[in-house]
């Protein structure tokens, strides 16, 4: 009896087909930094360049969320909220160093026992295996062009590598629908579709190079004008911080901006130049949006000839918004709405109304639950996140739908220097809280406060926190704010120096505005020292010396390791406060708190590493790691250069492509006493490891 009834309880091919009919397919497409506004069906003045007219076809024919929040709007953090169901504060994903292990994928795992085979093609970004039945996922940021791939089934992870011709775009795309082609057809299926593009370092593919040339693209009023925006957290006391925070397109910004990447011109006048680069930034992020909507054609046309499209709920995101020249801004990380807001877009006929809108403030968090309810499987308890699936078919919030999203930026003055924050978004107000430091309290930038009316300043460029007229409205959003801060369990208790700094500024009286503009004053005078004062470990004339280890020296070929007690200079450091592990670069040690020991300042013209031998020597090898996690393509190029005398060098290899890690031979008759390796144009280099080895 018990064979026969087990026998009868496992379903055929006709019964699985029908179950499969009865819940949707699931395929949740996510491109990287693709923002609401340069989305047509948005508007906005991006619009009537018809930038995305594949994915606007999905918000006719399905719902569009004008109030899609990202919690804290960085590219690892952002997937592990949408994976797990929660704010970064319990998921622990805090910042870009962040990484999620299989057994916390809650999405993936969920949807497998709901009965979906599950899928996850393209960008990945949270460093460990993913627990999907199939994935093909490019290693950290990957490459635009000729991307690797690990691959399930290739191998174990990490090593399962696969690479592909062409651009990312193409290549993540030819992969879903040979995934598509190949699954079981007799079971539902829930695949996460992640475009690389179009991620800042932008490459389009080639037949994108025409597109746009002879547009004038439309510019944002605030890149120009805002007298009233931010506050002494974001421009200083009498805006002495101006030059300092947040990457600009013009010149404003004296360490990072777009001007000495794009308007390299001396010539040209401050208003010109930032024009210039702001031009060039946005065809460049343009051509990487197209790319991304016509491969959404091929991937539609494709399920219109299956006859599966109809029976399939579509997701279309970014993983957070972008700032696209607001406030003369680039990048993310802002809580300012183009950053903050996520483009959302769902289109499933069976049961959402075509062409309809909501403007319910949802939040990344959100999106698991709602993807697990159509899937017909409960939301788990340790999900902080809730489903939405009520509000996309009906149009109608619930009347205990939340009120508001809830946002933290941790990585305080990283790459773009924006300073931490938190802060409440309503459907009418916006309070930003700037405590400004890292997680233990260092580093600090001026605490503030900013609020904006949405409904009179939906650009973002009047902060009201001190209209005396909005006293009620800041006591009643702060108290929501703690309130929300308790409810996510953000409360700061593993991090005491940013409690404490939060309790001391949260009524901002004159005392704490005092405090805030001595912290303003030291920050712009730390600000005017050269850059890379602070590295560690500096032996004269700029050296650097390897940090100290008790490895025993490695071996390669026959040839002994000879740079372990070599000296080092570097052409562009980048911000000293992130390189405090340089010294580790050609130590016998990996680098103990960063997955590189090397960074170049950002878009240096031929950033290099120059290393110092002991004495003359025969080089054979030399081992370079690239940078673990991330930006492996920044290394395009890769050059080693060998000389005797420091000042007459000699090109000896160069890569071929974009690795994890290279094994250079230079041959048997290479001497030298110095090693050059670096990039031969402008570009940003990251490196994790040297090691040579000679005679």
């Amino acid at each position: 009896m018990g064979l026969g009834a087990a026998a009868m309880a496992l379903p055929s091919a006709s019964n699985a087909a029908r179950a499969s009919a009865a819940r949707p397919n699931i395929i949740f497409i996510m491109s990287d930094d693709h923002a609401a506004h340069a989305i047509g069906a948005y508007g906005g003045r991006l619009a009537k360049l018809n930038p995305t007219p594949v994915i606007d076809t999905l918000a006719a024919d399905g719902v569009l969320l004008e109030n899609a929040f990202c919690t804290n709007s960085i590219c690892t953090p952002s997937r592990a909220c949408i994976m797990t169901g929660q704010y970064s504060n319990v998921n622990g994903v805090l910042d870009l160093g962040g990484r999620l292990a299989p057994e916390n994928q809650a999405l993936a795992i969920e949807m497998k026992k709901a009965g979906y085979q599950t899928a996850m093609i393209g960008k990945w970004h949270l460093k460990l295996e993913p627990n999907f039945d199939y994935y093909k996922v490019l290693p950290g940021q990957g490459s635009y062009y000729d991307p690797s791939f690990r691959e399930k089934g290739k191998g174990a992870w990490p090593n399962n590598l696969v690479k592909m011709t062409g651009h990312s775009s193409d290549c993540i795309t030819d992969s879903v629908l040979g995934w598509l082609k190949g699954r079981d057809k007799t079971r539902p299926f829930f695949l996460m579709y992640h475009f690389k593009a179009p991620h800042d370092m932008f490459e389009n593919a080639k037949r994108y190079d025409e597109y746009l040339v002879d547009v004038d693209i439309p510019e944002p009023e605030s890149m120009w004008k805002q007298p009233d925006f931010g506050s002494i957290a974001t421009r200083g006391y009498n805006d002495e911080l101006v030059p300092y925070i947040g990457t600009s397109i013009g010149r404003r910004h004296a360490f990072r901006n777009y001007a000495r990447n794009w308007a390299k011109d001396a010539d040209l006048s401050g208003e010109e130049a930032k024009r210039q680069a702001y031009q060039t930034y946005l065809k460049k992020y343009l051509r990487c949006v197209k790319g991304v909507d016509d491969n959404l054609k091929r991937f539609l046309d494709y399920m219109k000839a299956e006859g599966i499209l109809d029976d399939t709920l579509l997701m279309y995101t970014g993983d957070q918004g972008f700032m696209l020249g607001e406030h003369d801004y680039q990048d993310k990380r802002w809580m300012y709405d183009e950053s903050q807001r996520m483009p959302f877009i769902v289109r499933y006929p069976k049961t959402i109304k075509a062409g309809s809108r909501t403007n319910a403030i949802v939040e990344n968090v959100d999106y698991g639950p709602t993807m697990l309810d159509f899937a017909g499987a409960k939301t788990p308890a340790n999900m902080q996140g809730r489903s939405f699936k009520a509000i996309l078919e009906t149009g109608h919030e619930p009347a205990d739908w939340k009120k508001a999203a809830y946002y933290r930026y941790w990585m305080h003055l990283a790459h773009h220097w924006n300073p931490a924050h938190f802060g409440i978004r309503t459907k009418t107000h916006k309070l930003i809280f700037y405590y400004g430091c890292t997680t233990d309290g260092r580093n600090r930038t001026p605490p503030g406060w900013e609020l904006y009316d949405l409904v009179k300043d939906p650009k973002e460029v009047n902060n009201v926190y001190d209209d005396p007229a909005q006293k009620d409205v800041v006591a009643g959003l702060k108290k929501q704010l703690a309130h929300l801060r308790r409810k996510y369990k953000d409360t700061d208790h593993a991090f005491p120096e940013v409690k404490h700094i939060v309790e001391e500024f949260w009524d901002y009286d004159e005392e704490a505005r005092k405090k805030a503009e001595a912290i303003s004053h030291e920050y712009a005078e730390r600000s005017k020292r050269p850059r890379g004062k602070r590295q560690t470990r500096k032996a004269a004339g700029g050296w650097i010396k390897p940090q100290p280890s008790k490895a025993p020296l490695k071996e390669h070929g026959g040839c002994k390791e000879i740079s372990r007690d070599a000296l080092y200079q570097v052409s562009h450091p980048g911000n000293a406060a992130f390189n405090l592990d340089n010294a580790f670069l050609l130590s016998g040690d990996d680098p103990k708190r960063k997955p590189h020991a090397f960074h170049s300042a950002e878009g240096a013209d031929r950033p290099h590493i120059i290393v110092k031998l002991d004495k003359e020597r025969t080089i054979r090898f030399l081992h370079i790691r690239n940078r673990r996690e991330s930006f492996h393509e920044r290394a395009k190029g890769l050059t080693v250069w060998v000389s005797r005398d420091g000042k007459r060098w000699k090109e000896i290899w160069q890569a071929k492509s974009v690795e994890p890690e290279w094994l250079v031979d230079a041959g048997k008759d290479v001497r030298g006493a110095y090693l050059k390796v670096g990039l031969p144009g402008r570009g940003t280099l990251h490196l994790n490891k040297m090691t040579v080895f000679g005679e």
